[in-house]
């Protein structure tokens, strides 16, 4: 467990640091899941893991977003940006969480 987390910035794999921060402790996390995840993108360590594909993405990307849920305190916040080619997943991913998405991608936003 990081000791002696407020008020400090740290720099390490996400999920890794979220599992050692207490439960209920951040008021809130902002964050955006891999750049090139719709793209097929190749980072300097490797190929994006999904390759684009929204089931490997999100099987991916889950364990760090049970996480972000785990240490927000209670009424805390979590805005976690997305792919606009994954808007159609939201529903399943993001439960009854709010979702916005952004007009220009009106085409493919969620129903009302």
């Amino acid at each position: 467990m990081i000791e002696n987390f407020i008020n400090k910035v740290f720099h390490s794999d996400a999920l890794a640091l979220l599992r050692a921060l207490p439960s209920a402790s951040i008021d809130a996390v902002i964050t955006d899941a891999m750049y090139g995840t719709s793209k097929k993108c190749q980072y300097e360590w490797g190929v994006d893991p999904a390759k684009g594909d929204p089931v490997k993405h999100w099987r991916y990307h889950e364990p760090i977003y049970r996480e972000c849920l785990r240490v927000l305190q209670p009424g805390g916040v979590l805005a976690w940006g997305q792919g606009a080619k994954f808007v159609p997943h939201f529903p399943r991913w993001f439960s009854n969480h709010r979702v916005w998405t952004l007009t220009r991608f009106a085409n493919t936003a969620l129903p009302a």
